[in-house]
């Protein structure tokens, strides 16, 4: 079953926070510096507090010995009391920064293993995702991670540490009662405070939707203004993010009003508890039974504890907050990575390599936009080194799926797919696509450099190689025109540049790599037919002998000297042969030979208009009439 979508397109939560899977992913991310800094912070957040717990006490013993009139050694005991002071505050800011050492490299290594795993996801999972929202998931976890490790080094455990040590100090001064009060109000509070985050969970994870919606709708509508624009869609496109900006708003409003009424009644708990202390307190005093320094430590520790409790309570709604966040990223690392070799991992000789599809059939099950029927049914063909196969067909009769395939994107439901007799699946994912170049219909350039993009394919490329790549793809003279050259920044996704470029680029992208199994899927679309020919031309002479050439394509000049043309409809193969073969046996690819010849002559769009169950029924949008490249826009 496909699971892509699990919890990542608003699925129930889930109904218990996974805290040892997010505490197993933190420890996993962090390396033995780390680990040994955040050791360190900890003893200095213990003596940081051991000195908030000990300072009251000298201050109570310098009492006693004002009230006893015994000045011998009180001079010490303000020097202690000053010191403890002291040391205290500056433990405070060492143990924030050897902290934030420790956070800032286990938040890199988290964030490296989180995009690595974002990488590593099948297209499948892709397919159903928007890529604003796995950003904003990636980053909500990261800070969710940021909250809980701040919280719990400088405001759980401190609080924790004083409140064990007070009541050990207590009862070694005999104020069992003031100990009573103090026990009492503490589970008071965590009662209180229990039934507020149990109110606040829902609230935090609807702040977490809401984000991740609101932003994948903020980075798909900027990934596409020219359509925006062009249908004056700015108004629509507005409102609905401002729709999704209520959502966050909402949220956050029930948020805060859980967390208020959270904290008037932890406040309601705190207030009674000091006054029932401070009452006790007086008491004990007026009958003798507790000194004046003995009041001053009960109040001191009452007045010390009251803000780090106050501070506990905003952590945990803090921290409340940050696990909603980490829940997205754990459900995001519970996806299965792509699938890599099965069985033992074979290795690809050196030369030319066969392509063989055995009875391959495949369906995009599980997605929306998907059709009920397979895309593909019981494909079967070969393709020897040094030869030229072209796939055509209609749209959508599963071209573009046999290159998916083939680079292992997708994985067949039936069938094996081989590389000179190996089936890829015993085959590394790297070692497969490193044999492999793709142009592909859809090109997306990274915003960098001209020759960035050209060398992206085989880092580490000289100057001379990314030329003589770009001289394949025959773009090299129209880059030198351009003012900054090779250097010359394309945009995002490469809008700067004209279709035609994008294409040229992608192809001296592929040819740098020099593969061993060209796939080309439209990869010249948006080519005048002069330097479509003129690139083919040189690409394969370039490694006729040993080179493997599929090329996808709707313009049939394109394949004219094919050495098999296989014809797709419906997902299966209904001919095959050469083009002067497929001519005569007046079939499907007679027909869309004909369809473009007319429209070449006519000038307009190549339509199907055939009886229902005809080659002909459906019309070829997709079909391309001759345009020239008209170089940057």
């Amino acid at each position: 079953m496909d699971t892509s979508k699990q919890r990542l397109q608003g699925d129930a939560p889930p109904k218990f926070f996974p805290l040892t899977e997010a505490l197993s992913i933190l420890w996993q991310a962090s390396d033995p510096g780390s680990r040994q800094k955040l050791g360190i912070a900890l003893l200095l957040v213990l003596a940081s507090s051991l000195l908030g717990i000990l300072a009251p006490v000298l201050l109570k013993l310098m009492v006693d010995g004002f009230s006893r009139r015994e000045p011998d050694g009180l001079l010490l005991l303000l020097s202690a009391y000053v010191l403890a002071l002291g040391l205290m505050r500056a433990l405070a800011e060492l143990k924030s920064s050897v902290h934030a050492s420790a956070e800032q490299g286990i938040l890199r290594r988290l964030s490296q293993r989180l995009f690595a795993h974002l990488l590593a996801l099948p297209l499948r999972f892709h397919l159903d995702q928007q890529t604003g929202a796995m950003g904003r998931i990636l980053e909500n976890g990261l800070l969710g991670y940021r909250l809980t490790l701040q919280h719990v080094m400088f405001s759980a455990l401190p609080v924790l540490i004083e409140l064990v040590m007070m009541g050990l100090i207590l009862m070694h001064f005999g104020h069992a009662g003031i100990l009573l009060i103090l026990a009492l109000a503490a589970a008071s509070y965590g009662l209180a405070f229990g039934l507020g985050l149990r109110h606040i969970a829902g609230p935090a994870r609807a702040i977490s939707r809401s984000h991740v919606a609101a932003s994948a709708l903020l980075t798909d509508s900027l990934l596409n203004q020219e359509t925006i624009k062009s249908f004056n869609a700015g108004p629509q496109i507005e409102a609905r993010y401002d729709g999704a900006l209520r959502g966050i708003e909402q949220s956050w409003r029930c948020f805060f009003r859980q967390r208020t009424l959270n904290g008037c009644l932890v406040a309601v708990v705190l207030t009674l508890s000091l006054a029932a202390s401070l009452l006790y307190a007086g008491h004990e005093v007026r009958s003798g039974r507790m000194t004046l320094g003995d009041f001053i430590l009960v109040n001191s520790y009452l007045l010390q504890t009251l803000k780090p409790l106050e501070m506990l309570g905003i952590a945990a709604r803090d921290m409340t907050q940050g696990m909603a966040f980490i829940e997205n990223l754990i459900s995001l690392l519970r996806q299965s990575g792509e699938a890599q070799s099965r069985g033992p991992q074979q290795a690809l000789a050196d030369g030319g390599l066969e392509v063989r599809f055995e009875n391959v059939s495949f369906s995009y099950h599980g997605s929306a936009c998907s059709p009920a029927e397979p895309t593909l049914r019981e494909v079967s063909f070969k393709a020897r080194p040094g030869a030229t196969i072209a796939l055509v067909g209609a749209s959508g009769s599963g071209k573009s799926t046999v290159a998916r395939l083939l680079l292992r994107l997708l994985d067949p439901d039936a069938g094996r797919i081989l590389l000179n007799d190996i089936p890829i699946v015993e085959l590394s994912l790297r070692e497969l696509r490193g044999a492999i170049a793709i142009v592909p219909q859809d090109i997306l350039l990274f915003h960098d450099t001209i020759a960035r993009n050209i060398a992206f394919g085989r880092p580490g490329s000289n100057q001379a190689e990314i030329e003589e790549a770009a001289r394949q793809a025959h773009i090299h003279d129209v880059i030198l025109q351009l003012p900054e050259g090779y250097d010359t920044i394309v945009g995002e996704r490469g809008l700067k540049l004209s279709g035609g470029e994008k294409q040229r680029i992608a192809i001296a992208r592929a040819a740098l790599t020099r593969p061993r199994i060209w796939v080309c899927d439209e990869a010249t679309s948006a080519l005048d037919s002069g330097t479509e020919q003129k690139i083919l031309r040189t690409l394969i002479a370039e490694s006729r002998r040993t080179t493997t050439y599929l090329i996808i394509a709707h313009r049939l000049q394109t394949i004219l000297q094919a050495d098999e043309i296989l014809v797709f409809d419906q997902g299966r193969i209904v001919e095959r042969g050469t083009h002067e073969v497929l001519l005569a046996r007046k079939g499907v690819y007679r027909e869309l030979w004909r369809l473009q010849q007319r429209s070449q002559e006519e000038g307009s769009p190549p339509t199907l208009t055939d009886e229902p169950g005809s080659p002909g029924k459906e019309r070829l949008g997709s079909l391309r009439t001759n345009r020239r490249d008209q170089g940057l826009r």
